[in-house]
């Protein structure tokens, strides 16, 4: 059985683990004892070029987030997104389960412009091959952007600083 997720997986973290974890859980829950049938869990990854997260990031670069992932023994497969949404990758491996974190669930009415639009297409692309969308319980206090700026402290001297190295060398 092939479970879809997506992401940026910038600055793996215990909440990305713990959310591919619960993922995979969900197709193994699924087919329960049938030894004749394994899981795979894929995981559309971002490429660089579209991660739209704010300046600066992604802080690791793709092949850095792609080797992090495939570290993870919960993972079988990373593949790379060039793109905003995941319709080409949804009814190219015809998974059985797409999964997201629980902030998606109810989302088309929440997000706007291009992020609904894409979330939609996915859905939609979903639903043309037969591919269950589910939702994981994501873990409050986990949250790259978060991380990313907590470590990215720019003194207040910052340009002058700059500056001195600059005019010196």
């Amino acid at each position: 059985m092939k479970i879809l997720t997506v992401g940026v997986f910038d600055g793996l973290h215990a909440g990305h683990v713990r959310y591919l974890k619960a993922a995979r859980k969900l197709g193994e829950a699924k087919i329960g004892a049938d030894a004749d049938e394994s899981v795979e869990l894929i995981v559309v990854l971002a490429v660089d070029e579209v991660v739209d997260k704010g300046p600066g990031r992604p802080v690791f670069k793709y092949d850095d987030r792609r080797a992090a992932l495939l570290a993870l023994t919960c993972v079988d497969r990373v593949v790379e997104n060039a793109t905003t949404n995941t319709v080409t990758h949804i009814i190219d491996e015809r998974a059985a389960l797409y999964v997201r974190g629980d902030e998606y669930d109810g989302a088309l009415e929440r997000l706007q412009g291009a992020a609904h639009d894409d979330y939609a297409r996915d859905l939609n692309a979903c639903d043309t091959v037969g591919t269950e969308v589910a939702f994981v319980k994501t873990m409050l206090g986990y949250a790259s952007s978060t991380d990313i700026a907590r470590r990215t402290v720019i003194p207040a001297n910052a340009a002058e600083t700059v500056g001195a190295i600059r005019d010196k060398y």
